[in-house]
Parts: C-alpha cells; sequence; structure tokens
C-alpha cells in the first residue's frame, strides 16, 4: 500500500510517491529528473518552510518517512534553490567539507521526515558557522553538494558528506578578441607584468556556453551538484601529435625543463601561430572546452564554472609549470516567478 507523506499538497505527494516506489539510487535519480521544475520547485519550498517549522518548534508532524537518499538530494536542492548566488562572477571559491549524521531505518532504507529536516537544519547552521569565520570579501553561498558518506558505527545512521562552495571576490569577465596577445600562464599578468589578465582568466572567461532562459525574470539554479579536477595534463596529449617541445604538447598547458628550458616565450602563452599551426591560446581554448564537455556528457550535468591552479614546482633541478583547472557543474533547473525571485544571504531562514 502506498502512502502519500504530503497530502496537503498534491504535486508533493505525486512526485513523492514515485520515488517510494524505487529501490536503488539510480532509479531515485531518474525519478526526481523526470517531474518537472515547477514540481520542484514546490517541493524544496514546502521542505524548506517545514525545516523552518521545525526549528521554530511548529512541526508537529510524526511518523512519515523517506527514503535516505530522497532525504539528502531534499536537503541539497532546497539549500542551492534558497540561498545559492550561481548569478555572481566570484573570483574564486572557498570550499570546506563537513559531515553530519542523520537517523535512518536500515531495514528500510528510510529516514523519518523529521530527521530529513533535521538534518537540513544541521547543515545551515554548518554552512553559517564557516560563513561567519571565513575572512573574505564580497562573499557568499555558492552551493552545496550532499554525498551518502556510509553507515555510522552503530548502524542506526547515515554519515552526511557536505561539500559547501563559497563565491568570494569580484571578477572582471573579458571576451576574447581577434588582437593579437600574450598572456602569462598564471592568474593576474600579462607577459609585461602589466595587467590583471593571465592566461588561466582568459580560458575561463571564454568558456561560458549560452543558456537558453525559458521566461523572463528566470531563477537559474542548480542541483545535483559536484566539483572534478583535472589532476595530470599529460593525460591529455596532443590529439594532432608533434614534436615535445613544451609548445601545445598536452590539452592543457603544461611545460617541463626536462624538455627544454622554460623561457619567457614557453611562460607568456600568446595568440601567435605556434610551429606553423593553431594559435596557442585558441588551441588551449578548445581542448578546454573538449574536456569539459565531455565530461559533462559522461555525467549528464551542466556546465556551472571552472576556477584554475597553476603550479609552479622546482623538484631538484627540474622545474614544471600546468594549469589544472576544476570543474563545477550541476543539474541545471528554472524558476519562472512573475517577478524576480529574491535570494536569500545563507544568514537567514
Amino acid at each position: 500500500m502506498k502512502n502519500t507523506l504530503f497530502k496537503s499538497i498534491a504535486v508533493i505527494a505525486l512526485s513523492l510517491l514515485m520515488i517510494t516506489c524505487t529501490k536503488e539510487k539510480q532509479e531515485l535519480q531518474n525519478q526526481t529528473d523526470q517531474i518537472t521544475d515547477e514540481q520542484l520547485i514546490e517541493r524544496v519550498n514546502w521542505f524548506a518552510e517545514a525545516a523552518n517549522d521545525l526549528k521554530d518548534g511548529k512541526y508537529l508532524k510524526s511518523g512519515e518517512k523517506m527514503l535516505i537518499e530522497d532525504a539528502i538530494l531534499s536537503i541539497e536542492s532546497a539549500m542551492n534553490y534558497k540561498y545559492s548566488y550561481t548569478h555572481v562572477n566570484f573570483k574564486d571559491y572557498y570550499v570546506q567539507d563537513v559531515e553530519y549524521e542523520i537517523p535512518f531505518l536500515a531495514t528500510e532504507g528510510k529516514t523519518f521526515v523529521v530527521d530529513a529536516l533535521q538534518g537540513f537544519n544541521t547543515a545551515r547552521q554548518k554552512f553559517r558557522e564557516i560563513f561567519q569565520a571565513i575572512n573574505l570579501s564580497n562573499k557568499n553561498f555558492y552551493m552545496c553538494s550532499l554525498k551518502n558518506n556510509g553507515i555510522a558505527t552503530n548502524g542506526a545512521a547515515v554519515k552526511v558528506k557536505a561539500t559547501v562552495y563559497f563565491g568570494y571576490g569580484n571578477r572582471n569577465v573579458q571576451t576574447a578578441t581577434n588582437e593579437t596577445g600574450y598572456y602569462w600562464f598564471l592568474d593576474g599578468g600579462d607577459c609585461d607584468l602589466m595587467g590583471q589578465y593571465g592566461a588561466p582568466n582568459y580560458l575561463r572567461d571564454n568558456y561560458s556556453p549560452a543558456i537558453y532562459l525559458p521566461c523572463p525574470n528566470a531563477r537559474v539554479w542548480y542541483d545535483q551538484t559536484g566539483s572534478f579536477k583535472f589532476i595530470n595534463p599529460t593525460e591529455y596529449p596532443n590529439p594532432n601529435g608533434g614534436v615535445i617541445d613544451n609548445y601545445c604538447d598536452y590539452k592543457l598547458f603544461y611545460a617541463t625543463t626536462t624538455v627544454g628550458p622554460i623561457t619567457s616565450e614557453v611562460e607568456c602563452v600568446g595568440s601567435e601561430a605556434i610551429n606553423g599551426a593553431q594559435p596557442e591560446i585558441d588551441y588551449y581554448r578548445e581542448q578546454l572546452q573538449s574536456l569539459i564537455d565531455a565530461k559533462l556528457s559522461s555525467l549528464n550535468k551542466q556546465f556551472m564554472d571552472v576556477t584554475f591552479v597553476t603550479p609552479d614546482q622546482t623538484n631538484g633541478t627540474v622545474r614544471t609549470i600546468k594549469h589544472l583547472p576544476t570543474l563545477f557543474y550541476g543539474k541545471i533547473h528554472f524558476a519562472c516567478p512573475e517577478i524576480p525571485i529574491e535570494i536569500l544571504p545563507i544568514t537567514m531562514d
């Protein structure tokens, strides 16, 4: 017999009824993906409001249950819908993991709804404490990603790993031009040591796929979020081959003195043709796009942002410089209100 969880809201009841019929995590995600954005928003709004009621001592229902995976996804979705500033071009992100537990019934794979709501409140409080502790300018909640991290030792709870991302700083986005340019391999400087626009800045700003908004005043938000680090450029060789000479040897920028001296010409990623082939900066821009597109396709997710770290390492007499991008991704959703939705700071209920 199938009992709907929230009879007062028909849409919520329908979506949760669909989910209670599944037993596997992948099936649950597929079912969740099939509901409309409007239905999902009604569901996460109810969830966040009920969590506030619980915090204020007003939530009196008991005995209702939901799948633990649905509870974790509901916490993430509600948090990202209410608080995420994904429309802001942040300079960088502060990322931190926290872990907490949600009681669950191992024989059913479920948790009580009241425990799921408390899980939302616990995550929000932990995120607030981190937010208040970091001393960064123009900071705001960007997104969170919640994962089932296994069963607690006592067997009566699931450990939740919550990764929170706070954006900070101001980013001045520039787009590609037809003018010849030389970009220092690091963030924040050109090859004349003037200005604040290095190759990673250029590559980041020129990968931003168009989002076709379904309505005016659209609120773009994401759940099922995560990140992926490209940690070894040598795993992605230049598809056209050629001599290894510290110029476009890989899809990501990489140079080492084991190949040849790292001169200022190597460190300056230019828009001139290298070895009579494609301009260097255009090559790296296209290859970054191909790597990101392939990863998003394998995940069935959408692009959120990409950031770079640029290690400059010396081991003995060997110096290596490289670009290591991190991709942020999620499942994109749209809200279509009559007037723009106010996005709350994480410090507010």
